[in-house]
């Protein structure tokens, strides 16, 4: 992969190879944006570029080291992610301990630490004496999807790149090229991967629909639900961190198409435009005010699950918020 063939970026991708052409480069960088972006991919090939023995702007991705890192084998490239779900004070003492030593077999050395907001406490503080005392020829990458849960102090020894999702038809060309789908299927892929590319090249075909699907058939289902079978919901969904969080996640898609197709009445702002119908269905009568509430309280639900407060107990509250709501609105199956 070199910097013109990454979807999308032009912003992000511009400023980084202007400081390298300048040979400008920074000690720290903090690329912040949505989750399966291309944040990683785009840190992988500026660690690249950098030691390219083709010295380029761009990496040429076949001299040894571009193979070396691409292999994650390179002795002056290395990547952190989270320990379990912390990145661990062990961790980066380890990475503290090889920049102590010149680059080995590249031009400059590259550390990449991907969600580093999951950095607890201990590791925070000891990764922050790292920025503070830098070395010139070392770039440190920090990738988040949540830049506000670092401490300020540690983001102010940054350089502070934003990425924002490329375009839903840039997406869906790709989905096109390199998975040979349709365009129309592309296109409804690449909206509900809401701009994320890793998502959705490495969904298997028709698994993103289908998580969708599971949740928009849920939210009827509830209306008619008692407290035991809203609980065994819960329960179900509650039992892997990765299918609550995907839970929520389209909750929060849901709930905001059926918002803004109630007061817009424009299926071009859907993201779900394959199920418009149902869309619509759900939005005929609740009331926006209603909607909005509900919405807040799946964010106050993301916060808690990610402070690990009771996940089936969180889910329980939320999936019999939005009983309350459809049916007090006069929403039942259709």
């Amino acid at each position: 992969m070199s910097f013109s063939t990454i979807i999308g970026h032009k912003v992000p991708i511009g400023l980084i190879t202007s400081a390298i052409e300048r040979e400008r480069l920074p000690n720290a960088y903090l690329f912040s944006g949505e989750e399966s972006i291309g944040k990683r991919l785009v840190a992988t090939t500026f660690a690249k570029a950098v030691n390219c023995l083709e010295k380029g702007l761009g990496p040429c991705n076949s001299c040894p080291s571009c193979r070396m890192i691409e292999g994650d084998i390179h002795p002056d490239v290395s990547t952190i992610v989270p320990d379990g779900t912390q990145i661990k004070i062990a961790q980066i003492r380890a990475l503290q301990e090889k920049m102590i030593y010149k680059p080995y077999k590249g031009r400059r050395r590259v550390y990449i630490v991907d969600e580093a907001d999951k950095m607890n406490l201990e590791a925070s503080n000891s990764f922050l004496k790292t920025l503070e005392e830098p070395m010139g020829d070392t770039t440190i990458i920090l990738i988040t999807s949540r830049p506000n849960s670092l401490p300020a102090t540690l983001l102010s020894r940054c350089e502070q790149i934003r990425f924002v999702p490329p375009p839903s038809d840039m997406i869906a060309g790709l989905l096109v090229k390199d998975k040979g789908m349709g365009y129309d299927e592309a296109m409804i892929l690449s909206l509900i991967s809401m701009g994320k590319v890793g998502v959705a090249l490495s969904a298997e075909q028709g698994e993103l629909i289908q998580e969708r699907d599971k949740i928009i058939n849920l939210i009827p289902r509830l209306v008619d639900e008692g407290a035991s079978g809203i609980f065994e919901t819960s329960r179900d969904l509650s039992g892997l961190p990765g299918d609550m969080d995907k839970s929520i996640c389209w909750l929060m898609i849901i709930l905001r198409d059926i918002l803004v197709f109630r007061e817009s009445k424009d299926p071009s702002m859907i993201i779900n435009r394959d199920r418009i119908e149902d869309i619509e269905s759900m939005g005929r009568e609740v009331s926006a005010s209603g909607i909005i509430k509900l919405i807040n309280q799946i964010w106050d639900a993301e916060r808690l699950v990610a402070r690990n407060i009771n996940r089936q107990l969180t889910l329980d509250l939320l999936f019999i918020s939005i009983r309350d709501l459809f049916r007090s609105e006069g929403i039942g199956e259709y």
